[in-house]
């Protein structure tokens, strides 16, 4: 009966650990799009 609660305890916290680091993925890939935009738009004022 231990074994099987921290073993689903487990489990549960395994999936918020993954569903956090999903959710980093996603933020981490916005925000690096919107980061090279910014660096684009500078440059095409700088140089063009």
């Amino acid at each position: 009966m231990e074994g099987s609660r921290l073993s689903v305890e487990a489990l549960v916290g395994w999936g918020f650990l993954n569903s956090t680091r999903a959710f980093g993925v996603v933020f981490f890939f916005l925000g690096a799009r919107h980061y090279i935009r910014g660096l684009f738009f500078i440059h095409r004022k700088l140089f063009y």
